[in-house]
């Protein structure tokens, strides 16, 4: 539980940091914007397969096809 509090309160100042540099940098290079989007969808896409994935299949048979069905809903919605 310590650890989710600690990825959780790491992804708060993420954000923040993130708003700021976007508040401070008037207009920012696509290149820029590109490598921080990518940053953070990597950090998010971690954090869940390292974490949450696990600790879900831990708790059921039926888990692995929620995350493959979860993946799938968003993949389709991009």
């Amino acid at each position: 539980m310590l650890l989710a509090l600690m990825l959780g309160l790491l992804t708060t100042v993420a954000n923040v940091a993130g708003a700021g540099l976007a508040v401070v940098e008037k207009n920012p290079s696509k290149r820029l914007l590109t490598n921080f989007i990518a940053f953070g969808g990597g950090f998010l896409l971690g954090a869940a397969i390292l974490e949450m994935a696990p600790e879900a299949i831990g708790r059921g048979e039926y888990m692995p096809a929620f995350i493959a069905l979860g993946y799938l809903v968003v993949y389709l919605g991009e």
